[in-house]
């Protein structure tokens, strides 16, 4: 029975840990593309100073803060999929129980 149990709470950590792994990722691969995008859109191909210009800050905040926001967005629609994904999984799962247990 411990065998077991350790089995179980190793399977769990590692998932968990995948699940962070990935989640990190997705973040890092967030910050680069957004860090890419609004440098190419905002920043002065001149580059004089070390500093960025007003101007070229105010349209970075507006960039990164369109960025985000359009990434929370998406990640609202995306978990509304999944919640209903898995509601139509549960679904078709008891719709199988209940016929098998006939």
């Amino acid at each position: 029975m411990i065998n077991n149990d350790f089995k179980l709470s190793h399977s769990t950590l590692s998932y968990q840990s995948k699940l962070a792994t990935t989640e990190m990722e997705m973040y890092t691969d967030l910050f680069n593309k957004m860090s890419s995008t609004c440098f190419t859109k905002c920043a002065s191909a001149k580059h004089k100073e070390a500093d960025l210009a007003l101007g070229e800050m105010s349209c970075t905040d507006r960039c990164v803060a369109k960025y985000l926001e359009a990434q929370e967005k998406v990640g609202v629609v995306l978990q509304k999929a999944n919640e209903a994904q898995a509601k139509q999984a549960q679904a078709l799962a008891d719709m199988q129980s209940a016929m098998g247990g006939r």
